[in-house]
């Protein structure tokens, strides 16, 4: 049995796994997030821990988990799905695209806001640059270095 290391309070020496915030209002997108935080506190999470913590149906976990198992970011198992290690997941582009979305989009767009009209930029293939490639397409006259092809892709027509 695996439990997480994360006490529920400061004053809690006991080892507890992370909760879910089951609110109403939450969809699939905030379910996939919270699924994937507790497989990476936990080395496998059962589809019946998810049901009762999520407050969903056996089968909109099971459709849940073979979302994401799809997604590569974790890995389906008997009754339950496990942690994708860092070094999996790290070597494929598609499942860290999909990796901390929102601060990725706010480190692009901030990104982006320096980049003015006329620049020479250089670009790696990083999730995080493809993010800000998009914020680029408003920019003008812009001279592009890089090796990722889908940028290049995105800013041929600037």
């Amino acid at each position: 049995m695996c439990v997480s290391t994360v006490p529920t309070t400061p004053d809690d020496d006991v080892p507890r796994p992370p909760t879910v915030d089951n609110a109403p209002s939450s969809g699939a997108a905030r379910r996939h997030e919270d699924i994937v935080r507790l497989a990476a506190h936990r080395s496998v999470v059962r589809v019946e821990e998810l049901v009762e913590l999520l407050g969903v149906s056996r089968m909109t976990v099971h459709r849940d988990l073979e979302t994401l198992n799809a997604q590569g970011r974790v890995q389906r198992v008997r009754g339950g799905i496990r942690k994708i290690t860092p070094r999996l997941v790290e070597a494929d582009v598609r499942v860290r695209r999909e990796l901390r979305t929102a601060v990725k989009r706010a480190l692009a767009a901030k990104a982006a806001e320096l980049v003015q009209d006329g620049d020479v930029i250089v670009l790696d293939d990083s999730s995080t640059v493809a993010a800000m490639v998009e914020h680029l397409v408003l920019r003008r006259d812009l001279t592009v270095l890089t090796h990722s092809l889908a940028a290049m892709r995105t800013v041929a027509d600037l």
